[in-house]
């Protein structure tokens, strides 16, 4: 791959003009296989605060030449938590003001870091694609009308819509196997550009915000996740059980991992998940993490310990979390480190293609 480690900031505008008049001059945009990343929208309690850092920092590390649209736009200030993570009126506009950049930029490679949601960077790469048919596309996909809970979750049942996104990208890029088979379930079909990467965490970034507290000096029970993909009788149950429960509740990022950092036990009862962030973070912390025997969580927690497979199990393994002096667990974070190089790697394949 011809990368050369440099990297050009592009600040989206609200017009089109305004964007040609700040890029017009810069040949910089035009060096060969550069990537041209869009990040999402960022929400001041979500990783997505501070994911644009994160991919700066790790491209810059493997020496890749790329392009961010936008990282430090005036014009979007960290957006609020809704029931769809994002507000979602506010990643439109956000999102359109980046495919207006696209089309003065004009881009040959384009890594698209959620393809799935708002939804309209996949139509629009589709029509850049005719003014530019080497384009090349990839995108991360987080989840799909395929989970239940997700934002797309009406359009269920509607595959040519859904099926868009593999029609569009060179390579989607997901979290997990349990994420690959669910898509593959759905569609009744494999797809050749579906790709298994991981998902980029690192542990300076969760002790940035807090250092990891001793383990006898945490205490209780906090229920983490998305309430709405919470099962409800099961919080009742662990309530009624156990004195110590709270539910995670978090207005900024310093808050949230402040709150797993003093519980002993994060529990997840969730109905579904792609795959489990809060679980690793919990144990960079030092807590324990306790999540269902199904979904992404057997892949990525691995310890038979820390799943539980029916409501009497979940009772029975709290009560000897609870009771532990210690924390003896070991969850494999370091494979993780490698995701955004994969994504750079396969990316360059598409060159030799």
């Amino acid at each position: 791959m011809n990368l050369y480690g440099k990297e050009k900031v592009v600040r989206v505008r609200i017009t089109a003009q305004e964007l040609h008049q700040e890029l017009r001059t810069d040949v910089s945009l035009r060096m060969i296989n550069m990537i041209t990343v869009l990040p999402q929208l960022p929400c001041e309690n979500r990783y997505t605060a501070d994911w644009i850092q994160v991919w700066r920092r790790e491209l810059r590390k493997l020496d890749v030449s790329f392009q961010m649209v936008d990282p430090h736009n005036p014009y979007f200030p960290l957006a609020k938590v809704t029931k769809y993570f994002t507000d979602p009126y506010k990643a439109l506009e956000y999102e359109c003001a980046q495919i207006q950049a696209l089309t003065v930029i004009k881009p040959d490679k384009i890594l698209c870091l959620d393809v799935e949601f708002p939804g309209l960077m996949t139509p629009a790469i589709q029509l850049l694609r005719l003014t530019n048919p080497k384009l090349k596309a990839c995108g991360y996909l987080h989840a799909g009308c395929w989970c239940d809970g997700d934002v797309w979750s009406r359009t269920k049942g509607r595959p040519w819509i859904d099926r868009m996104i593999f029609d569009t990208y060179d390579k989607v890029f997901v979290a997990t196997y349990y994420h690959t088979k669910k898509i593959e379930d759905y569609f009744g079909r494999k797809f050749n550009n579906l790709v298994v990467v991981g998902f980029p965490f690192y542990q300076e970034d969760v002790v940035a915000y807090a250092k990891p507290i001793p383990f006898e000096e945490k205490k209780g029970i906090l229920i983490s996740g998305r309430l709405e993909q919470s099962n409800s009788r099961l919080i009742d149950t662990i309530k009624q059980k156990f004195t110590d429960v709270s539910v995670l509740q978090a207005s900024s990022r310093k808050e949230y991992y402040k709150l797993l950092n003093k519980a002993k036990v994060i529990l997840s009862l969730k109905t579904e998940e792609t795959f489990g962030i809060g679980q690793l973070e919990a144990y960079v912390l030092h807590s324990i993490p306790l999540c269902p025997n199904q979904f992404a969580y057997p892949e990525v927690v691995g310890d038979e310990r820390l799943l539980y497979s029916s409501e009497d199990d979940l009772v029975d393994k709290l009560t000897r979390l609870m009771e532990l002096k210690f924390n003896p667990f070991y969850i494999d974070i370091k494979q993780y480190e490698s995701t955004i190089k994969r994504c750079v790697e396969y990316m360059g394949e598409l060159d030799e293609s």
